[in-house]
Formats: C-alpha cells, sequence, structure tokens
C-alpha cells in the first residue's frame, strides 16, 4: 500500500526580481514543508494567483516592473483574503507603515534569517485561518438564513430562484443551476440558473436515465460521510456528471435529497475556469442541496422546520464558541506582544547600564522609552474586554508617570500636570498617538529645563465632539530656538513626531512663547 504525501504546512507565492535570493527562499522554506511557486516577475505571479489559490504571498518591497505595494494591491484585487508579507532591506517606519497600509500583514528584513522568518509566516498563517473561519461562519449563518426564508415561500419557482442565487453569491463562483425532480415525471427540470449562458438553459430538461440514478446513489454515500471529508480523499471529480449540456460541463453536483427522497440537483462551476473547485465549496454546496431538499419536500415542511431549528442553534453555538476562542485567542496575542517588547526593554536596559553617560546611551534610553509604549498598548489591551480599543484616558496616565521617571526627572524641580478625559481610541490610532506623546513628553523633560530651573509639564486629552481628539504636551522651559522649524530639523524625535502625525492625519500646532507647546488634532476613528 502506497503512503501518501504529508501535506504542506500552507502554499506560498514567492516574488523577487533576484532569481537567487528567490530560489533560495524557495528551497529553504520547501525543506520546512513548505509548497512554494517563485517568480522573479511580478506579473507572472499574478497570473499564477488568477490560475490558482495560496494561503500566503512574500514579495520584495522593490522590483523594478512593480513594486511590493503596488503588487500586494493587485493581488488582493484577485484574492480579497490574500494575506502578504513584504521583505524589504530597507526598516524604516515610513516603509513599514506604507506596506502595512496596502494590506501587508507583517515584513521581514534582509538578508534573511531563518528564525526570524519562520515566525513571521506562523502568525502570517494563524490571521490566514482566522479569516477563513470567518467566511466559513458568515456562509453558514447565510445558508442558516435562506433555510428560514424557504420554509415561508410557498411557491417552487420562488424556492429554486433563492437556492440558485445563494449558491451563484458563494465565494469564487461562476454559474449555478437548481435541476428539480417532478414526482410524475421521468426527466430533470432546469428550473433556475445563474451565471453566463443561464438564459439558454432554463426550462431545458434532462432524462432520469439508469446511468443517472446511479451515480446518485454513489454520491448519497460519500455524502453519508461529509463530516471527514479532506483534500486528499476528496475533489470535484467525485461530484461531477455529464449531463450532455455544455452550460453544465465541468460542474460540481450534488443530489438534493429529503427524508431519503431524490429531490433534484443543484450545480454550480467556479468563476475562474483555471482553478479547480476547493473542498470548502463542496461542503457549502451539499449544505445548501439539503437545505434546497427540506423546502421542496413540501409533505416534511413542519418536521423539516423543526430540524432546521435544531442545526440553527446549533451553529449559533457554535458561532458564539468560534467568537469565544478568538477572543482568547486575541487575549493571548496581546499577552505575548506585551510580554515579548518587555523583554526587548530589559535587554535594552542591560545594555544601556554598559554604555558611558552620552549620546550612545541617550539613544539606547529613548529606544527603550518607544518599545514601553508600544507596550503599554498590548498591555492595556490583555486588561481590557474589548481587544479592538484601547482606554487612551488611563494609558495617558500610566505612559506620562512611566516617561516623568525614565527620564530621571525630580517632582521638586518639574511638576506634572494631566489634564485627561475620558477616551477610547482603536488600536491602529493608539499606538501612534501613544508614541507621540512618548517623544513629545521626553523632549519637553530632557530638553526644557536642562539649566535646573523649576517648571510645569502640562498633557491634554481632551474630546472636542464629533468624533475628533486633541492632544497637547506644554512646558514653560527654556524653549525652542527662535529659528526653530520641525521640517528642517535633524533629531530623529522630531522625524518620528512628523511621521506619526501624518499617519494619524493629524493637524500639528507649535507655539514657542514662555516654553513650547505641541497640540495635535485628529479624527479619533480609523
Amino acid at each position: 500500500m502506497t503512503t501518501p504525501l504529508p501535506q504542506p504546512l500552507a502554499r506560498l507565492l514567492i516574488v523577487d526580481d533576484e532569481a537567487a535570493q528567490m530560489t533560495a527562499m524557495c528551497h529553504t522554506l520547501e525543506d520546512k514543508g513548505y509548497a512554494t511557486t517563485g517568480y522573479t516577475s511580478p506579473s507572472l505571479a499574478l497570473v499564477a494567483l488568477r490560475e490558482r489559490e495560496f494561503d500566503l504571498v512574500l514579495t520584495d518591497l522593490t522590483m523594478p516592473e512593480m513594486d511590493g505595494i503596488a503588487f500586494l494591491r493587485a493581488g488582493q484585487e484577485i484574492d480579497r483574503n490574500l494575506v502578504g508579507i513584504v521583505m524589504t532591506g530597507h526598516g524604516a517606519i515610513e516603509t513599514a507603515v506604507e506596506a502595512m497600509q496596502a494590506g501587508a500583514l507583517d515584513y521581514i528584513q534582509k538578508p534573511f534569517m531563518l528564525r526570524n522568518v519562520l515566525p513571521v509566516l506562523a502568525r502570517a498563517l494563524t490571521v490566514r485561518q482566522l479569516r477563513m473561519d470567518n467566511i466559513q461562519l458568515r456562509q453558514t449563518v447565510a445558508i442558516q438564513e435562506l433555510s428560514t426564508a424557504l420554509l415561508n415561500e410557498h411557491d417552487l419557482q420562488s424556492v429554486a430562484n433563492k437556492v440558485a442565487d445563494a449558491a451563484f453569491q458563494q465565494s469564487n463562483v461562476g454559474a449555478a443551476s437548481v435541476l428539480i425532480a417532478w414526482h410524475d415525471s421521468s426527466e430533470l427540470h432546469i428550473v433556475a440558473a445563474r451565471g453566463h449562458g443561464a438564459s439558454d438553459v432554463e426550462g431545458r430538461t434532462v432524462p432520469m436515465a439508469a446511468a443517472l440514478m446511479k451515480w446518485v446513489a454513489q454520491t448519497r454515500a460519500k455524502l453519508a460521510d461529509a463530516g471527514t471529508w479532506t483534500q486528499a480523499e476528496i475533489g470535484y471529480e467525485d461530484f461531477s456528471f455529464d449531463f450532455g449540456i455544455e452550460y453544465l460541463a465541468g460542474a460540481a453536483s450534488m443530489p438534493m435529497l429529503a427524508g431519503g427522497d431524490f429531490v433534484g440537483i443543484l450545480n454550480f462551476s467556479s468563476g475562474s475556469p483555471t482553478r479547480a473547485i476547493t473542498l470548502g465549496q463542496l461542503k457549502t454546496l451539499s449544505i445548501l442541496a439539503g437545505t434546497a431538499a427540506a423546502a421542496l419536500q413540501r409533505q416534511h415542511a413542519e418536521q423539516m422546520r423543526e430540524a432546521l431549528t435544531v442545526r440553527l442553534q446549533g451553529a449559533n453555538r457554535d458561532l458564539t464558541t468560534a467568537l469565544k476562542e478568538r477572543e482568547v485567542l486575541l487575549q493571548e496575542v496581546h499577552h505575548r506582544v506585551k510580554n515579548n517588547l518587555q523583554v526587548i526593554s530589559s535587554l535594552v536596559s542591560m545594555q544601556a547600564r554598559k554604555l558611558p553617560p552620552g549620546i550612545y546611551l541617550d539613544a539606547f534610553e529613548e529606544f527603550q522609552t518607544r518599545v514601553q509604549a508600544i507596550a503599554l498598548i498590548h498591555e492595556k489591551l490583555y486588561q481590557s474586554q474589548d481587544y479592538s480599543h484601547v482606554p487612551f484616558a488611563e494609558y495617558v496616565r500610566t505612559l506620562a508617570h512611566y516617561v516623568f521617571e525614565a527620564v530621571g526627572s525630580s517632582h521638586d524641580q518639574i511638576t506634572l500636570d494631566l489634564v485627561i478625559d475620558d477616551i477610547t481610541l482603536p488600536v491602529d490610532r493608539a499606538i501612534p498617538c501613544g508614541l507621540l506623546l512618548n517623544e513629545l513628553m521626553t523632549n519637553a523633560l530632557k530638553h526644557g529645563f536642562k539649566d535646573g530651573r523649576r517648571g510645569v509639564v502640562r498633557v491634554e486629552l481632551a474630546d472636542e465632539g464629533d468624533g475628533k481628539v486633541r492632544l497637547a504636551v506644554k512646558d514653560n522651559g527654556n524653549g525652542l530656538p527662535a529659528d526653530f522649524s520641525i521640517e528642517h530639523s535633524d533629531s530623529l524625535g522630531h522625524q518620528l513626531i512628523q511621521t506619526l502625525a501624518k499617519q494619524l492625519d493629524a493637524e500639528l500646532q507649535i507655539e514657542n512663547n514662555g516654553g513650547v507647546l505641541f497640540q495635535l488634532r485628529f479624527v479619533a476613528k480609523s
């Protein structure tokens, strides 16, 4: 007996205009159990995306034919569930932000180290699986809603139309049709069809020959084991029949069975002639076929209504369980990210202790506070019941006191004044806003009172209504040079302030009068 080959961990599409690097990446990841396909041309890679499905795409950022960001955008027009990872030799914040905005989940830097690449792939596959699970859940709910709607239909044609519509609306479906077996007829009637050529086949008939009924009997046995189907054991060819009609050629077909009676056949074809029908689509088709059969078999309406109610309750329980599992997963992700950032912060602190006072030590300390600002976001999310929004008022208070202590400011010299409204921000607004607050407070505390003078640093977070937020950091210290211009400043902190303000699409106001005021206004929601 031949042992079946192990299934790959995932199907990867790798795009890099440097052939040697692309080939090396393909071979390395194949050795780790991935199935890889590589291209040096983004255009050819897009052709491959149209022809077959990939779990992840790894694309170089800078390519002469098409940059990685443009490639990702084009790829997501083909497959909206595509998960992309950008490969770059540039580590700039602007590069990472732009890549994420274009739809990349993550990025890895060249030269590649396998120990860095594999965790990124694992995280991306987790996200991909969550997305596909969400699609399956939405389809399940849609089918259950269709079941309820069909119970209220008393016209057979209306039922058939709704079933055909539901099948046609499934992901990557190019055509769908419903064939009904009348009780007093020896033919199947095509009563509803969708897709190209549908109008030419509606009303046509197919003889219920012995070969067809044999196929129905064989398929009935396969449907009994639908819950255990796997991609290696079940494929499109297991559910195909030659009806002798061109419109139905290449379609996957499911017998509609109700109470053991053969009611008809539900068919659909792939939306792409080069892409095979997937196992998930076959499962969806089998569920749709069962739902349609129940509605079409009028004499079992009451019995089927009770059965469908039970199925709906089960689907709701499954949906609730899945949502709880996602909440646990998100909580664990934030917890691990926070812990990993704390480890990085500790390592930076250990290294900084070995440096003498000076610019290198200052740089290490500034980096540590930036890492801590991000870690604190994930800590607040981990402690919260809402994993998509940060209780930002509480976050500002905690971060302000942390920066005050980290910079080494004295309460005898500098007073910290916090005026904070109760505001929550989505994660994608909270992280850049937290980094901004860190930079502004660090600058005020380190540079505003160098001569030992006493003073006040005031932090304001205000809800201005209409979904707008104002963040301000003001001090009455030494002030900025008279000719100061943030656009021409070579300070990394000032460059970060500009970059993060642009990311928030914030209005940045700077006043240099009796101290310094940095004030930003931005929309709270993304």
